[in-house]
């Protein structure tokens, strides 16, 4: 027979969650026209610095954990690069267009035969179709 007991966790404080660098740090010190003034003023803005680096890793785990929940205001990533041609921009438009989820609004014949126009709504955008049935 097994005997099993979990280890008792110590309860954590609170840490208190600041929106912005100046309510966690307070007001930043003049730079001053003495050395220990401006190694003040350095060491403060060495702790902001740290501080805006934490909270932009922050967000973009935020950003990160949030796929699959809308895909839609995520950027996908280029495999090829950044799109700074026409050639480029329209690859990753088209890369987007086909690997976002697409909601079918309406299929609507057209008066040629195996030529349906569908309506799908991708990302946040309203697109027309033309499906080809063979």
């Amino acid at each position: 027979v097994a005997n099993v007991s979990k280890r008792k966790r110590d309860p954590t404080p609170e840490k208190k969650v600041y929106r912005t660098y100046r309510e966690a740090l307070g007001p930043p010190p003049k730079f001053g026209t003495t050395k220990e003034e401006r190694l003040v003023w350095l060491e403060y803005h060495k702790k902001k610095w740290a501080w805006q680096k934490e909270a932009r890793g922050m967000t973009s785990s935020k950003k990160k954990s949030r796929v699959g929940q809308n895909d839609a205001t995520l950027a996908v990533p280029n495999p090829r690069g950044p799109s700074t041609t026409l050639g480029g921009f329209l690859q990753k438009a088209q890369h987007t267009l086909l690997n976002s989820t697409w909601q079918i609004i309406q299929i609507a014949p057209t008066n040629a035969p195996g030529v349906l126009r569908v309506w799908a709504l991708v990302g946040s955008e309203l697109h027309q179709i033309r499906l080809i049935v063979p």
